[in-house]
């Protein structure tokens, strides 16, 4: 195509382990009560502008 180009370097870089278990525990399931899912999101700094922001 002729246009520019730049390497990007792949991967995540917040992490360095992948945790499923904690990842499936940490996420909220769209059956959990609201209750909880604000509560886990509340556990990770985040309120309930959040909640309806990502939902």
């Amino acid at each position: 195509s002729g246009g520019p180009t730049w390497r990007v370097q792949l991967g995540r870089r917040d992490g360095l382990v992948a945790n499923q278990s904690g990842a499936n525990a940490g996420l909220p399931s769209p059956f959990d009560p609201l209750a909880t899912i604000i509560s886990k999101f509340a556990a990770v700094g985040l309120d309930v502008t959040d909640v309806v922001t990502l939902s």
